[in-house]
Order: structure tokens, then sequence, then C-alpha cells
């Protein structure tokens, strides 16, 4: 796929979970803004938060993870928008 080729949410979605890229949109407002698949995450939280260990320590599964305009790592879910957006492109450094 060309750099500056364009591609609709479901194979920027394919790209993700399958090559685990990294995907931005050329209609985003803010640059640096990039969307990829987070594979899992372990966290420990306190007492109060006891995980099916009993411990407080539970594993994820897979999720869509946002670097915003903000430099934040956020989880993401796509709006209409960019469900239907055909401006999907790889996101590169």
């Amino acid at each position: 796929m060309e750099e500056d080729e364009s591609m609709d949410f479901s194979e920027a979605l394919r790209l993700m979970t399958r090559e685990h890229k990294m995907l931005t949109r050329a209609g985003w407002n803010a640059s640096g803004q990039w969307v990829g698949m987070a594979q899992s995450i372990s966290a420990t939280f306190g007492y109060r938060a006891a995980g099916p260990d009993g411990e407080g320590r539970f594993e994820t599964e897979p999720f869509l993870i946002l670097k915003n305009a903000q430099e934040q790592m956020v989880a993401w879910v796509p709006s209409t928008g960019d469900l239907f957006a055909e401006d999907w492109q790889l996101y590169t450094v």
C-alpha cells in the first residue's frame, strides 16, 4: 500500500489487527494522532478491586488505543464518522 493511499475503516482494522500497524485519518484535526491495537495489559489494583485471582490483578482482551493530540494514550472506540470515513492512512513516524 502506498504511504499516501487512503482506505476505509474495514481495511484499516485489518491492518491494525493482523499486521499491528498504526493508522491515522487525514480528516483528524490534530497531527500526530494515531490508532493501534493493544494486545493486552496487565494491571494491579488496590485491595478493594480484587480480580479473579483475589489479588487485584487483571488481564485485558485486545482493544484499540489512541495517541491523542495531548500526547496521551487512551482506550478508543470509533465514532460513526470514523467507521464510514475513507481517509484512513498508515501512520508513519
